[in-house]
């Protein structure tokens, strides 16, 4: 029982301290995302659509520009692992996926080339605002992750609390039908003690309770 009372209690502290934690870390993502939101209207506003779209692409091109490097580097890492075996399957394996790589990287460079070639004055201006942007959007996609890991940890914890409710609710239930119980063995051991009496003293009783009764009659006669 204590032991429970300890876990329950626990389990109610630190859901307030979750639900605490996530109304601040909601309000604070719910202010970031309206200037976020703000700032992004500000720059399509200044910059124009037409701009603001070409910047956009190019920075998409750009990440898929770095992506497809990064593959290539860790294509040809384990293709020069493999040409160390003796392993012919690996080896071919290996150098089909260099070769797979090194053609989406081509294909990557020339669509960023040809996105960089298109920004204009205006994109180049805009860019380096756009950058920071996307970065605070990364932040912000963060900041949600983290909210739903507070929203996961508040869930468990109550239903820490809960169980340790419902079994302290059945410990309850279990010592109240213990003790109706026990009222109940009680009170039929006095009553079997009574109607076990002797006749005589059953007689007795009974002739001492009519004497009392005529007793009290006569007074109220007089």
């Amino acid at each position: 029982m204590p032991e429970l009372l300890e876990e329950m209690n626990h389990a109610a502290a630190e859901v307030n301290s979750l639900e605490q934690a996530s109304a601040g870390a909601m309000g604070a993502y719910q202010a970031r995302l309206t200037q976020w939101n703000e700032l992004h209207q500000h720059l399509r506003k200044t910059y124009g659509t037409r701009a603001f779209d070409r910047a956009s692409r190019l920075l998409r091109a750009e990440e898929a520009f770095e992506e497809s490097w990064k593959s290539v580097e860790k294509a040809t890492a384990a293709y020069s692992l493999a040409a160390e075996g003796t392993c012919q399957n690996t080896r071919q394996t290996c150098e089909g996926d260099c070769v797979r790589t090194l053609a989406v990287f081509q294909e990557a460079k020339s669509h960023y080339c040809a996105r960089q070639a298109k920004l204009g004055e205006k994109g180049t201006r805009l860019l380096p605002q756009l950058r920071q942007l996307l970065l605070q959007r990364a932040e912000l996609a963060q900041e949600q992750d983290r909210l739903g890991e507070l929203g996961l940890r508040t869930k468990a914890s109550k239903l820490r609390y809960g169980s340790s409710m419902s079994q302290l609710e059945r410990i309850s239930e279990a010592i109240h039908h213990q003790r109706q119980q026990a009222r109940i063995l009680s009170s039929s051991s006095f009553g079997s003690s009574s109607d076990d009496s002797p006749d005589g003293c059953s007689e007795e009783i009974s002739q001492e309770s009519e004497a009392s009764s005529t007793s009290s009659f006569g007074s109220r006669e007089r």
